[in-house]
């Protein structure tokens, strides 16, 4: 499912790659894009792999290839001009807010205060003091002229916008793209759109705090970035957060007049972006520019890549009902991933706040909370990363089905699913129904309740849910990959195992004999699905981690991974049980590279093998 440059794989098995979904792709393009070499375009690279049965061609990925391929080639030899400088400080000395004998701050400006000068409220409302705030607005756009329209840009190659349905392939189109990318790479980024907000909002705060005298920090930040970035590609294109949206179309008009590059997926077309959302016509500039900037391109797959992939036949990732059985099952996958480690509370800093995990493994990194503590809290974008960032595996138990009444939680699991699902975290879950019944739009209503569920308070900003209808679309597609076995491979790769038992280095080191105990212990290591077996894709990973700590690389031929599963394979049945790993590592040295022997292959029984998995691969998609 996940293997890397199949190139050499028998047809049997290209066909079962064929036959099996195309999640994990973007991991193998990668990797083939660095066994057949670099100067490839995007649609070169996808035509390779197609004909090598790496992946399946899909007419929709192919049309939007074209596009790529279009930047790809505009990109070679392309320098943005120099970027923008950002205007002067301002020389004024500020002497603080003044306040009113209640102590509240008037005047000095919303900058400052909060709140309008008293000439400002007058001009203006609500929200164009809170526009004030951000650096935007009518009255700033007035007084710095025409803001919103871009300087004629000849030469500056024109980015792409893919937007479409769950599961579509956008994922895999954009790594490719950016994998290819002629760009340097301190030049280039990929980052989620969510994540890239945060970073921006968080320097704003840090240049109002220390230098005030700048104004508004936008120009400084456009600046920055610009300087340091030609290519920006971004995952999962949305704004639905008035804030956001209040500083992008500043911050975009800045960094395109600078020349940046932009690919971007969506599950929105742009004229959709912040649909129904707060004085939206302020906004609406934005999706001109973007528009302009961007071609814009509809990925109109009817394939879902994502749901076509098996659940893995191990370890259960999703567990329901919540039931004594669903929370024994918890506990005891709980103190497996512990390894008889000590679990206890812990807190997480953020900023100038703490995040509480109710409890974890003091040595391993593995997460315990309940679904009110992880999402019927006030949490955001920051927290969910942030618990990415720190946990490999966090477990979210006593999930209820969910209704228009729940809509905050809704939008807060959406958000923390993205979170883990991009930074390849396990995410184990206990709940009182399947995955595809977990949100009932349709569902009753709360008395009172707004259909909107916004911060504000009030219906009228944001009329319905449907955002968040379409959005949990995405998300069942997510939770639904993140159960297969080829997710669990991915984050495996990442460097962590579900069994969480990092292996001591001592048993890599040369000449170490290795006892069955430590044996037991590297199975356990790489049976990445709880399964009781190793099948190929996490030989393969086995086989990855020993080439880099005896060679220092990861690159194998795909006949070293065939012969390694042949001999570690005693019964000859396609997968590797505990007792024939143990077996056969028992008093060897790892340092050994006999397995690595692929001149030694039996192509005939390469052959048979790859066969028969190829049956059991049908055999699961019935």
């Amino acid at each position: 499912m996940l293997a890397s440059s199949k190139l050499c794989r028998p047809r049997a098995a290209a066909i079962a790659m064929k036959s099996r979904a195309a999640i994990g792709v973007a991991r193998r393009l990668s990797s083939f894009i660095s066994h057949v070499g670099s100067g490839m375009s995007p649609l070169e690279t996808f035509r390779a792999a197609i004909a090598a049965g790496t992946i399946r061609e899909d007419p929709f990925q192919m049309a939007a290839l074209e596009h790529l391929d279009r930047v790809h080639h505009e990109l070679v030899g392309y320098t943005p001009p120099p970027p923008i400088p950002p205007p002067a400080a301002s020389k004024k000395e500020w002497r603080g807010p003044k306040f009113d004998k209640y102590g509240t701050p008037i005047g000095g400006g919303t900058f400052y205060t909060g709140v309008a000068n008293q000439k400002q409220e007058s001009e203006g409302s609500l929200w164009a003091s809170v526009a004030s705030f951000f650096g935007g607005g009518p009255r700033a756009d007035a007084k710095k002229g025409k803001v919103n329209e871009l300087p004629r840009l000849d030469g500056v190659p024109r980015g792409v916008y893919m937007y479409g349905g769950v599961g579509v392939g956008k994922s895999l189109l954009m790594d490719t793209f950016f994998d290819c990318a002629p760009v340097p790479a301190e030049r280039k980024r990929r980052v989620h759109f969510h994540e890239f907000m945060l970073e921006v909002h968080r320097r704003m705060h840090k240049l109002r705090q220390s230098q005030p005298e700048l104004g508004d920090p936008l120009p400084s930040i456009a600046y920055d970035i610009s300087s340091s970035t030609t290519l920006l590609c971004f995952d999962e294109f949305q704004v639905t957060d008035v804030a956001d949206a209040l500083v992008m179309r500043r911050l975009f008009n800045l960094l395109f007049s600078n020349g940046l590059v932009m690919v971007a997926t969506s599950n929105r077309p742009p004229a959709d972006l912040y649909k129904n959302g707060i004085q939206r016509e302020s906004f609406l500039p934005f999706i001109a520019e973007l528009q302009e900037r961007c071609h814009c391109h509809d990925l109109a797959s009817k394939s879902d890549y994502r749901m076509m992939a098996q659940v893995n036949r191990g370890a259960r990732i999703y567990m329901h009902p919540l039931d004594d059985a669903t929370q024994q099952e918890m506990d005891t996958l709980f103190t497996t991933l512990l390894a008889g480690t000590p679990a206890k509370p812990q807190t997480i800093r953020l900023g100038a706040r703490d995040l509480e995990v109710p409890l974890a493994g003091v040595k391993k990194k593995v997460a315990r909370f309940t679904f009110a503590g992880l999402c019927g809290r006030p949490l955001g974008a920051e927290d969910y990363l942030r618990l990415a960032a720190t946990f490999h595996t966090v477990m979210v138990e006593k999930v209820p089905q969910l209704t228009m009444s729940d809509i905050n939680q809704v939008r807060r699991m959406i958000t923390m699913v993205d979170a883990f699902y991009d930074n390849s975290v396990k995410l184990i879950i206990s709940a009182a129904v399947p995955p595809e019944e977990l949100f009932k739009p349709d569902g009753p209503s709360g008395v009172g309740l707004n259909p909107a569920g916004d911060l504000l308070g009030t219906a009228a900003y944001v009329p319905d849910t449907r955002d968040e209808v379409f959005a949990f679309e995405r998300t069942l597609s997510r939770l639904n990959e993140m159960r297969t076995h080829a997710y669990l491979i991915r984050a495996a790769a990442g460097g962590h195992s579900l069994a969480g038992n990092a292996v001591p280095l001592t048993i890599f080191a040369q000449g170490s004999l290795v006892s069955e105990k430590e044996a037991r212990q590297l199975f356990s290591s790489y049976d990445v699905d709880a399964s009781g077996m190793l099948e190929y894709e996490e030989v393969e990973l086995m086989l990855q981690d020993l080439s880099e700590r005896l060679s220092g690389h990861r690159n194998l031929m795909c006949q070293q991974v065939e012969h390694a599963l042949a001999m570690l394979d005693a019964d000859k049945n396609g997968e590797v049980s505990e007792q024939e790993f143990v077996d056969y590592f028992t008093g060897r040295p790892l340092s050994s590279i006999e397995i690595f022997g692929a001149e030694q292959t039996d192509a005939p029984e390469i052959e048979r093998r790859a066969t028969r998995r190829v049956s059991r691969a049908a055999e699961a998609a019935h």
